[in-house]
């Protein structure tokens, strides 16, 4: 038996593709010295429960650190449509397909004199997404205060990959390739050596850090087990990404592969860390 321990840490979209509250485009661009607002989405298909009237908002910027040094990451900071304030908050998964831009609630920091794309993401309800409505936002890390937009600069899109794909239209292009699926060869290749094996990997809880071990069976089962219990399915390998799918559930996670002289590695760290 194998054991691997990984402690991983513009271009016009077709009409058709994605409903866009402005016309077809990105919409207008908001910048002050240190900071452009290169778009504002809204992903018409997100449902955080059923029943439930809030929508996923995507904000996408471009920070610079001009005369002082500023800290970047996808949380807390606020956007006021007319007379309601919404925190952002970093969501495993949602902006995967724009990798262009920095989306974590890792905190970094940009020195002067260098820029960072960065992601957010809100849940606004529908109810404040109507037109008309002034945005305003504050970041006790940005200088963004006197930046001001209105709901009708905000482009609604059909799901999270066209809002991708409109946002960051090159990485999405990467990116979409490394999910498409294996030609024959890596399949019969990969699937070799993964099956009748197990990796072992840990993965931090809040405070605490939980052991894992994943492993997989022909011909493509896999079985993931921790203190808590265990879980299985079936697995599908993919150009870059090996997709596990819970039967009990339909969740998939997506863990990224890469092979290093000759030797298959798994980021299983990374796919199932909630933090970035």
């Amino acid at each position: 038996m194998k054991k691997l321990l990984s402690f991983a840490l513009v271009l016009a979209l077709i009409v058709s593709l994605c409903a866009c509250a402005a016309g077809g485009s990105a919409g207008p661009k908001k910048a002050n010295d240190n900071v452009t607002i290169e778009g504002i989405y809204v992903d018409d298909s997100y449902v955080k429960e059923e029943g439930s009237p809030l929508k996923r908002v995507y904000m996408f910027l471009n920070v610079t650190a001009t005369d002082e040094n500023l800290k970047v990451d996808s949380g807390y900071f606020k956007m006021t449509i007319g007379e309601n304030s919404y925190d952002s908050a970093f969501s495993k998964g949602a902006c995967d397909y724009a990798p262009s831009y920095y989306y974590s609630s890792y905190i970094e920091d940009l020195y002067v004199g260098n820029s960072q794309k960065l992601a957010l993401t809100f849940e606004v309800p529908s109810g404040d997404l109507v037109a008309g409505k002034e945005i305003s936002f504050y970041d006790s890390d940005l200088p963004v205060d006197d930046l001001k937009m209105t709901t009708d600069d905000i482009v609604t899109c059909a799901n999270a990959e066209e809002v991708c794909k409109l946002a960051d239209p090159d990485g999405y292009a990467v990116e979409a390739d490394k999910h498409a699926p294996a030609d024959e060869a890596t399949v019969k290749q990969v699937s070799g050596d993964l099956n009748g094996y197990y990796w072992e990997f840990q993965v931090a809880v809040g405070t605490m850090i939980q052991n894992h071990e994943l492993e997989f069976y022909a011909p493509n089962e896999f079985e993931l087990r921790t203190s808590l219990g265990s879980n299985g399915g079936t697995y599908e390998v993919k150009k870059a990404f090996i997709y596990i799918t819970y039967s009990t559930n339909n969740h998939t996670v997506k863990i990224p592969y890469e092979y290093k002289d000759g030797e298959l590695y798994l980021h299983c760290s990374t796919a199932f860390s909630i933090y970035e």
